[in-house]
């Protein structure tokens, strides 16, 4: 790949070895996302300790790592999180200069590899080089195998960049959604119908389909709400990990600082958000949040969605929604999907609606009812 780096000077492994030197921190629950997202100022000490450890081979490397990381403690947890976030910017700008002449020349740039889960290494290529950056949706070493067997037969024509993009099966069996749907005189999931619920401040829980394979469930197994300070509270109780803001690629600079078209289809990028919003969000201590894209090529009901926001069909103050994840223990089946109308939130219950397999829920949950 174009970001593969020698053996001898791996700078994702270099990357890895940085990042267990946090296990001597001893996270309690909440406290690793907590340091996720307060990523503060760099050390200007650490991040020349970082660089030189990135620049040796992997064999003299893993003394200096493991020497380094007697010195992390909770005190400088946060410099040495952003000093180890900077150290990888550098690192990987300086290996890709040289190769600036054949990147002018191509449509955009394809990451693979664990250093793709770095959603603002991401974006700073994108900004740097300004060409769209790609990145699968699951980058780590395991997705090779998909890459090996596209090379045997790519998904072609309609519905092809829906496919690479949902590699997972189906969470739900259809007929026990179908049968569900009937118990629960569960309508069709209309696009604008699901838009007004959204302007008026409530959650729509969605699990559909074949699943994304990743950290991101790219809308698939997802709650969306509106940007919005009360909504935040709500995503809180649900899932307290940093929300995803999802947007059509038209419509993104109005919700992000940023001078360049924005596109991460795979939400794999983070850009600062601009300053109205950021109460009304989960963000970086940067006030960055990670920005998902939706085109109708890819994900045509979401896309249908967000259009009837934008478009007068729905008026709403912004057009894009924030998103947290239903994975885990949330929506690991019909019935336990169904419960999020039943468990109780800060505001009603967990979600208002649920999208399943296209059919729309939005009865409250009451004991009669078939789980």
């Amino acid at each position: 790949t174009l970001l593969e780096a020698p053996r001898e000077q791996n700078p994702v492994e270099a990357w890895a070895g940085c990042v267990v030197a946090l296990r001597v921190l001893h996270p309690r629950p909440g406290q690793l996302q907590m340091l996720k997202s307060s990523l503060g100022l760099p050390d200007r000490a650490m991040l020349k300790i970082i660089l030189r450890i990135m620049r040796m081979p992997w064999s003299g490397g893993k003394a200096e790592i493991d020497k380094l990381a007697r010195t992390i403690h909770p005190d400088n947890a946060f410099k040495f999180l952003a000093s180890a976030q900077r150290a990888l910017e550098i690192y990987m700008l300086d290996f890709l200069r040289p190769l600036l002449g054949t990147i002018s020349s191509v449509d955009g740039i394809a990451i693979g590899g664990g250093a793709g889960f770095n959603v603002f290494l991401n974006a700073l290529l994108a900004r740097v080089f300004r060409k769209p950056v790609y990145v699968v949706p699951s980058p780590g070493d395991a997705s090779v195998s998909l890459g090996a067997a596209w090379l045997t037969e790519l998904p072609k024509g309609k519905g092809a960049s829906e496919a690479l993009l949902f590699l997972s099966p189906p969470l739900l069996e259809a007929g026990k959604v179908v049968r569900a749907a009937q118990a629960w005189n569960a309508s069709h999931a209309a696009a604008a119908v699901v838009a007004s619920f959204l302007a008026k401040g409530e959650l729509v829980g969605v699990v559909w389909g074949r699943q994304a394979m990743g950290p991101h469930p790219l809308g698939r197994r997802t709650v969306f709400g509106l940007i919005d300070a009360s909504v935040r509270r709500q995503f809180d109780s649900i899932n307290p990990e940093l929300s995803t803001i999802v947007c059509i690629p038209e419509d993104c600079q109005r919700v992000f600082r940023s001078s360049q078209r924005i596109w991460s289809p795979t939400a794999a990028q983070a850009f600062p958000l601009v300053r109205s919003l950021r109460e009304g969000v989960q963000t970086y201590g940067n006030g960055a949040a990670v920005v998902q894209t939706v085109e109708q090529e890819n994900n045509p009901w979401l896309y249908d969605v967000l259009q009837s926001l934008r478009t007068g069909l729905v008026r709403s103050f912004v057009p894009a929604v924030q998103s947290v994840s239903l994975a885990r223990p949330m929506a690991r089946d019909l019935r336990s999907a169904l419960r999020l109308m039943c468990i109780p939130g800060t505001t009603g219950h967990y979600v208002d609606h649920l999208v399943l397999d296209g059919f729309l829920f939005s009865r409250p949950c009451a004991r009669s009812e078939p789980l």
